[in-house]
């Protein structure tokens, strides 16, 4: 079986001003990450978070 190049990943992230957004945690699927988003909401409502998907190399494909 063939294994994918690249591992999706969804990752929360917080803008608390000086340096834009900040990675906060990395979930393996959507529902994981959208409930620890409403956990930040819900204790840091002074702040934006959101979610965005971002792709990383996967370590165990072969590449060659």
């Amino acid at each position: 079986m063939k294994t994918n190049k690249y591992l999706y990943v969804f990752v929360v992230q917080g803008n608390y001003g000086a340096y834009g957004w900040e990675d906060l945690t990395q979930e393996d699927t959507y529902r994981e990450a959208r409930a620890r988003l409403r956990e930040y909401r819900n204790h840091e409502v002074a702040y934006p978070h959101r979610i965005i998907q971002r792709r990383e190399v996967n370590p165990a494909a072969v590449v060659g």
